[in-house]
């Protein structure tokens, strides 16, 4: 991952962990996202991460190296996976197993 553009779908607590996973392996993190989780305001402040203030577009995939789909929502991060997955770019997703959220281990990623 160091050194890797990788673009995080999402801007809740899912994108923030995956945001410090990616960060602390030395990636270069693009977020995208209509709102973002207050730790992730900070990491834009200090110019940790870059941001996109919107809605997923395919088009903000262009030079990533990964891509992670974490918003909570299944079409969104469906999208996310397939747009991903045609351009040959590695993708993982929130692992949307219900007895996962429900034993609190919402910190699980997946191949898509």
């Amino acid at each position: 991952m160091a050194g890797r553009d990788c673009l995080v779908v999402g801007g809740g607590r899912r994108a923030l962990r995956t945001v410090r996973h990616a960060l602390a392996h030395g990636a270069r993190v693009t977020t995208v996202a209509p709102r973002l989780h207050p730790e992730l305001r900070a990491r834009l402040s200090e110019g940790a991460i870059a941001h996109h203030a919107t809605t997923f577009s395919p088009a903000q995939l262009r030079g990533m190296a990964m891509a992670f789909a974490d918003t909570g929502d299944p079409v969104i991060d469906k999208a996310v996976c397939l747009a991903a997955a045609v351009r040959g770019i590695a993708v993982h997703r929130f692992d949307a197993d219900p007895q996962a959220r429900e034993d609190g281990k919402d910190d699980h990623v997946r191949a898509a």
